[in-house]
């Protein structure tokens, strides 16, 4: 299954996107795409909320993979050091 991230990647928008998040594991049968094209905006609480997706979906033995991130994105993943968890 494939699922958009929104444009702003937050601390606004990460109590609607942690739910969100929730949903898209517990509906992933085996493999999870998370698309970042058109993440423009983000901060930590937003990072530590895909990280937390990531998390998730590794401990529920869900294959999951980040495609399509903006730079922007990108950078905020290695600024926080999560390169490892959020690939």
């Amino acid at each position: 299954m494939s699922y958009l991230l929104n444009e702003n990647l937050d601390i606004s928008t990460v109590l609607e996107a942690t739910n969100q998040y929730k949903n898209w594991v517990s509906e992933a049968s085996q493999a999870l795409l998370v698309d970042g094209s058109q993440v423009g905006k983000t901060d930590a609480a937003g990072i530590q909320a895909l990280a937390s997706l990531f998390n998730s979906a590794q401990n529920s033995n869900v294959n999951i993979e980040l495609v399509n991130a903006t730079p922007t994105l990108e950078e905020a993943i290695r600024v926080l050091g999560l390169q490892r968890l959020i690939k």
